[in-house]
């Protein structure tokens, strides 16, 4: 077992909407996606934290196609660290916990569309690796 455990998520926000504009085959090869991600110590727990990771917007680049939904989700996850002496923790829920929460959502994501019009639309993979060295994550939000 690895140093993270999921002890539960939930959406708090979940936004699948068919694009009547949509054509087929214009499909936008690439998407920018606007994320939101937060961490911090559940209240009175030790070694349990609360992650947030919020896509408020996926688009194609100007110019590029369309996209057959809108989607914005939030997620939130509660997380315990097992090794309570890991050197990185922040680095840990950042990258792994973070992953682990777009993972549950591009399924969410897939399963919802599945019976929209456009048929399933899966999100593209997201290094979170990357995005951890690009800036700190704030708090979690409450």
């Amino acid at each position: 077992m690895g140093p993270l455990q999921l002890d539960l998520y939930t959406f708090s926000k979940l936004h699948a909407v068919a694009n009547f504009r949509h054509r087929p085959d214009t499909v936008a090869p690439t998407v920018n996606i606007q994320i939101q991600a937060g961490l911090g110590p559940v209240e009175g727990m030790d070694n349990k934290y609360q992650v947030t990771l919020e896509v408020s917007r996926i688009e194609p680049p100007e110019g590029t196609g369309t996209l057959p939904y809108e989607i914005a989700f939030q997620v939130v996850g509660q997380f315990s660290v097992l090794d309570a002496s890991h050197k990185d923790k922040e680095k840990l829920l950042r990258v792994n916990g973070t992953s682990v929460l777009y993972s549950a959502a591009r399924e969410m994501i897939l399963i919802m569309t599945g019976r929209g019009p456009w048929g399933p639309y899966q999100l593209p993979t997201i290094n979170f690796q990357e995005m951890a060295h690009q800036s700190a994550m704030p708090a979690a939000p409450g």
